[in-house]
């Protein structure tokens, strides 16, 4: 996880580390909380992280020092980060709570349903705040202010597998079963299902029917606006009414040996396998 000031944060079994861009580690901290192996971490717009371990909601600023704790029962990776310094997360039942260090959790609203991720995000003005969960058959958002919640993407064919990818120009991209890529434009229109070209997926419908896992990484959309996702070995970027191209493959004798990617700079992106390797591939090379 990298803060806003540059920090690299790594999370340990027993501590909590930072180290600046050169790799010198900058600070160490104990990790703290007990009871669950499970650590769930998101930056925060002030520099900091939350940190979520069993039913314990942390803040550390950025530099490592534990500026608040509340008990909250949360379910593990559903944390965003909200402007103002704020972490919003989901409990079991639905219910997505905020909270920040020196005040009380409150409740925002509740989901039917939300299990694979959450992210935070404006309308067009900028005006209102919603949050938008996705589980496998809807993506809803909740608005902040009135609590109120309205599904934004329905199950199609492949159902949702993985958190969404916002643009901030009204695209919602969610990777589906199988690898594929799914969500709307822009402009509302339907997109996808797009797959990774090439890689090793077995849809239904296809030659071969039988389902054997599709490896579904959570898709980003870059600050070109370029959709990227992985599925099975593969990870792929796509345009607006443009086709898919396949940027990377990781090797392996499972289908499934993509772990995921980020970017680190313009037409740069990092792809991590599951045996270890980690690439780099500049301006889809």
């Amino acid at each position: 996880m990298i803060l806003g000031n540059g920090t690299r944060v790594i999370v340990t079994s027993q501590q909590v580390l930072g180290y600046g861009k050169d790799g010198v580690q900058r600070w160490k901290s104990q990790l703290e909380g007990s009871g669950s192996a499970l650590v769930s971490v998101t930056p925060l717009t002030t520099g900091g992280f939350a940190l979520l371990r069993g039913d314990e909601l942390f803040e550390y600023d950025g530099a490592g020092v534990v500026a608040g704790r509340t008990k909250l029962a949360l379910m593990p990776r559903l944390l965003a980060a909200r402007e103002g310094g704020e972490v919003v997360g989901v409990g079991a039942t639905g219910e997505a709570w905020s909270w920040r260090a020196g005040k009380v959790p409150h409740l925002l609203g509740k989901f039917p349903s939300c299990t694979h991720g959450i992210a935070v995000t404006r309308d067009a003005a900028g005006k209102q705040e919603f949050v938008v969960c996705s589980s496998d058959a809807l993506v809803d958002q909740l608005d902040v202010a009135t609590g109120k919640r309205k599904a934004i993407l329905g199950k199609g064919f492949f159902p949702f597998r993985t958190p969404v990818a916002l643009d901030g120009r009204g695209a919602v991209l969610a990777t589906g079963a199988y690898g594929v890529l799914v969500g709307t434009g822009t402009s509302g229109e339907s997109v996808g299902p797009l797959e990774v070209p090439g890689a090793n997926l077995m849809v239904p419908g296809k030659e071969v029917s039988v389902a054997l896992g599709g490896g579904e990484v959570a898709p980003i959309v870059d600050d070109q606006g370029t959709w990227i996702w992985g599925g099975g070995d593969g990870v792929a970027a796509a345009w607006p009414g443009g086709e898919p191209v396949r940027l990377a493959r990781c090797d392996g004798l499972d289908l499934t040996t993509t772990a995921g990617f980020a970017p680190v700079a313009a037409k740069a992106l990092v792809v991590a396998c599951r045996n270890g390797r980690i690439e780099l591939h500049v301006d889809g090379g």
